[in-house]
């Protein structure tokens, strides 16, 4: 390309200046004692005038590698197409327009699949620090609080992962120790604070600083929850909307026929009261966590057969091996239900509780009324001889 450009210029310059150029040349070869070959004799005087600019640049050191690049490329076959893929580009033609700017992802659903999985298990914070910063008493009424909070003031689930993760990812980087309440307050509400920037325009209904102010009770100056958003976001080094569970409940939801209105609530239901017990939300990939909550969901509610494989299908584009957990993972979000449902465990008691209220309202499908299958049946996810 620079070739041609510096070609055209040449050109531009018209046919008196190339003349001018050629005379000189002759006369500077007849000073220096050569005889000048006769015209026509030799295949140089009957290139263009751009011709030594072009051999110039296409003998360089640059070209002669992109050259050996060339032959050193190889051919790779294409993937086959997934149905993931073969979903989106079907919605090229429906007449919702959201539906129809989704379709534009189609060619890259499969990659944007293990790019949420990278990113989630790069971001998510590492377990045993979490644990060790702080209480499991002080994180669990943070939980119960967000819940609540939340409810009230109708914002999205997806703005409540997003908080509890910043949140949880802020504590992990923390060294162990006591925090004043104050302090606590002022980075709950700057988590809170920076989930509703990062969120959907849904839950931006009212101003920002009227909503922080009402959450704190007017008790903690905006100003404050500012500078405590302006330092959380310095120690999380500023990569903040990383992958939630949340993320791959959506994502692996979209295909699964909508034959039961309850499936999708029971498994954003179970999701969240999963968000209560670190070991489980964090020990696990979150792919494989939401497809655990989804199969679930998928058994207690009576699924077709065909709806087992569609999640798996998914679930293989986030990555290699990640099903190899999806049974334990299952069992233990089910052993979660059972002991909360059975009021086993007083500690998460309150959350529950909380959750429970929120997840019977009818927006939700009554979902929290559904009580654990005894035993678990996932026989339509691995085949009949697991049970």
């Amino acid at each position: 390309h620079l070739a041609l450009e510096m070609g055209a210029d040449r050109r531009m310059s018209g046919s008196s200046s190339a003349k001018s150029s050629k005379e000189d040349t002759a006369k500077g070869k007849q000073a220096s004692g050569r005889p000048s070959a006769p015209k026509g004799s030799d295949k140089e005087n009957r290139r263009p005038a751009n011709s030594a600019i072009r051999i110039r640049i296409e003998d360089s050191p640059i070209s002669a590698t992109t050259r050996q690049l060339e032959s050193l490329r190889v051919s790779v076959p294409d993937s086959p197409t997934s149905e993931l893929e073969k979903y989106f580009k079907s919605l090229s033609g429906v007449s919702s327009v959201e539906d129809r700017a989704s379709a534009s992802i189609a060619d890259y659903a499969d990659s944007v699949m293990r790019s949420l999985h990278n990113s989630s298990e790069c971001y998510k914070p590492r377990l045993q620090m979490l644990v060790d910063s702080q209480p499991a008493a002080d994180r669990r009424e943070t939980l119960d609080w967000l819940v609540q909070a939340f409810g009230v003031m109708h914002f999205s689930d997806v703005a409540l992962f997003d908080a509890a993760l910043v949140l949880d990812r802020h504590s992990a980087c923390t060294l162990p120790g006591p925090i004043s309440s104050h302090i606590s307050q002022r980075s709950l509400l700057a988590a809170v604070c920076l989930s509703l920037k990062l969120g959907s325009r849904e839950d931006a209904q009212l101003p920002l600083r009227q909503v922080v102010e009402h959450l704190g009770r007017s008790r903690i100056p905006f100003l404050e929850v500012l500078n405590a958003e302006v330092a959380l976001l310095h120690k999380l080094g500023f990569c903040v909307g990383t992958p939630t569970a949340n993320c791959f409940l959506e994502a692996l939801s979209l295909r699964i026929p909508k034959y039961d209105a309850r499936f999708g609530s029971l498994a954003s239901f179970l999701l969240q009261l999963s968000l209560v017990e670190p070991h489980l939300h964090y020990g696990y990939p979150h792919c494989v966590l939401a497809a655990a909550t989804l199969a679930i969901g998928l058994s207690v509610t009576d699924a077709p057969a065909g709806a087992y494989g569609i999640l798996r299908e998914d679930l293989a584009l986030c990555g290699s091996n990640v099903e190899d957990s999806l049974m334990s993972c299952c069992l233990d979000v089910h052993a979660l239900w059972v002991r909360a449902a059975g009021r086993q465990d007083a500690e998460i008691m309150g959350f529950y509780d909380h959750l429970s209220t929120k997840f019977a309202q009818p927006a939700y499908h009554n979902a929290s009324y559904l009580k654990p299958p005894m035993p678990l049946s996932l026989a339509g996810l691995f085949g009949p001889s697991r049970k």
